[in-house]
């Protein structure tokens, strides 16, 4: 699959707290790789170390709403970002040892692997939600998982 660095309302999950950090993922990973593409070698570290801290915090995120709700899927779902996050920290570690196409790796990556989960897993965690819990319960379990989880933190 070829790296999407746009968001477009296919990949909406209908959930508008996971929608809009899906969407910040996507144009996090464009960042990266248009930096790399303009061959802005100095703020390469910055954007790279920016989009794992974002992606780290939406995953966070995810894992405190499944366990909130005792997710039978839970398992599975971290293990496929445990798998992931393992993915984009072996790219870091390149970076850091020098190899500037980690980065752009890594922006395709999170491009590719983000599309997929979106579709098959979260897709999936957001039905089973729904099912679960009224709409306006919803959206207070999100907003309480939100306000736990920090960005600085990761």
């Amino acid at each position: 699959m070829e790296a999407v660095f746009e968001w477009d309302g296919q990949y909406s999950v209908d959930c508008p707290l996971l929608d809009e950090q899906h969407e910040e993922l996507i144009q996090l990973a464009a960042e990266l790789h248009r930096r790399y593409d303009a061959q802005e070698r100095g703020t390469l570290a910055e954007a790279f170390g920016y989009m794992n801290a974002y992606t780290k915090y939406h995953l966070r995120l995810e894992e405190v709403v499944m366990e909130r709700v005792d997710y039978p899927q839970l398992t599975e779902h971290v293990e496929e970002h445990r798998r992931f996050e393992e993915a984009i920290g072996l790219l870091q570690a390149r970076f850091e040892a020098g190899d500037e196409s980690a980065a752009d790796a890594a922006a395709g990556l999170l491009s590719d692997w983000l599309l997929k989960h979106i579709r098959e897993v979260d897709r999936h965690l957001v039905d089973y939600l729904k099912q679960s819990y009224p709409a306006e319960e919803l959206k207070a379990l999100m907003e309480r998982s939100y306000s736990e989880v920090s960005l600085y933190t990761h």
